[in-house]
């Protein structure tokens, strides 16, 4: 980490604007190399750092993100099962969704920044020892990079070697495709350029200066590979297996880094008034608290607190134009004269007549600053 903050401080730096995103970079004689990616033209919104691909995979720096001022607090929570701070947030019918397909969506916030990098070389004693399970889950995200080629295997058992797998080989601009009964042992350059069915892309697939996301979707009839960075269809395959992927394995002819899309969060089904967590100690008297929530089409959650018996609310957060989308919000409130205080959550359908089962979510919760830097 201390290297990167010195290449921060030694070098000028270039702000290239693009969609809600900045990518800093650091001039060196002629050259540019990218340092940091920003939100808008924040310069210490920090949401990613590139740092060079080491060709040890022992060298991979270790990256955590930071918010200054500091606010450690018992009311911040991650959610996940069986940790402390979601015991704390215990709260009547909500639970910890750690298995279905939501948990496995594409994250577009800053949830991204925590997922596990996974460190895949060609180490030939480790092949294959990092799998993903994929079975009965429709549709898989992850993201990578690298400077050579990588397999991606979706196989119907532990091992590629003894079960069918369908097969991805992809370098920089082109993905090879086919299914095998059983993954060949002696697959060379040669083989997979003359035998594969192929892709030519017209913009980089794979890079080694940014992540590259992508999204694996399937049904009973087609097996579909989308680049999330650029929204197209890199392959579809119809589907005339009888066989059902249930591991994804992931192999490198150098070191790769990998972020498979996995997330726990926090849910109810059920309309009511809950708690919004344990008691909240109030340090100064402002109240600032950022979460990410997702609701139904029809749903709608308002945050409140009371005064007395004043109920005063903080927040109402109905559904955007993308159903059970991930925003985040802040619960905010000045000159509070308490130090201690109690959240509410209210889950409601916006039109009762429409539905009688909804989807209320939040996660990643945690005192905030207004004035803070990440």
């Amino acid at each position: 980490m201390l290297y990167l903050v010195l290449l921060l401080v030694l070098y000028p730096f270039i702000a290239v604007s693009g969609i809600n995103l900045t990518y800093i970079v650091k001039k060196d004689n002629d050259a540019f190399y990218p340092s940091c990616i920003a939100e808008e033209l924040e310069r210490y919104r920090a949401i990613g750092w590139i740092y060079p691909i080491p060709t040890n995979e022992n060298d991979v720096p270790n990256v955590t993100t930071k918010f200054i001022p500091t606010l450690e607090n018992e009311y911040n929570c991650k959610f996940s099962q069986h940790t402390l701070c979601t015991t704390r947030w215990a709260l009547k019918d909500w639970r910890v969704d750690d298995s279905s397909q939501r948990t496995r969506t594409f994250l577009f916030d800053r949830r991204w920044e925590d997922l596990p990098v996974k460190i895949i070389s060609n180490n030939k004693s480790n092949e294959f020892k990092e799998r993903t399970d994929i079975e009965n889950i429709p549709e898989t995200s992850f993201s990578v990079r690298t400077s050579g080629v990588v397999e991606l295997l979706l196989c119907s058992g532990w091992n590629p070697y003894s079960y069918p797998c369908y097969y991805y080989n992809i370098n920089e601009t082109q993905i090879y495709f086919t299914v095998y009964q059983t993954l060949p042992k002696d697959l060379g350059d040669k083989y997979i350029t003359e035998h594969l069915e192929k892709y030519k892309g017209y913009a980089h697939i794979l890079s080694q200066d940014e992540w590259r996301s992508f999204t694996i979707s399937s049904t009973d009839s087609s097996l579909k590979l989308i680049d999330i960075n650029l929204n197209r269809m890199l392959i579809q395959y119809k589907i005339n297996e009888t066989w059902k992927p249930m591991y994804m394995f992931m192999r490198s002819n150098s070191v790769s880094l990998w972020k498979i899309h996995e997330n726990d969060f926090f849910f109810t089904n059920t309309t009511q008034i809950s708690r919004l967590g344990p008691h909240l100690e109030v340090y100064s008297k402002d109240l600032c608290v950022s979460l990410l929530v997702s609701v139904c089409k029809n749903c709608e959650m308002i945050f409140f607190f009371r005064d007395g018996n004043v109920r005063k609310n903080l927040k109402r957060v109905r559904s955007t134009s993308l159903e059970e989308e991930w925003l985040e919000i802040k619960l905010k409130e000045e000159n509070l004269q308490v130090e201690k205080m109690n959240l509410f959550v209210e889950t409601k359908f916006v039109n009762e007549s429409q539905d009688t089962r909804g989807f209320w979510a939040i996660d990643d919760v945690r005192i905030c600053n207004e004035n803070g830097n990440k």
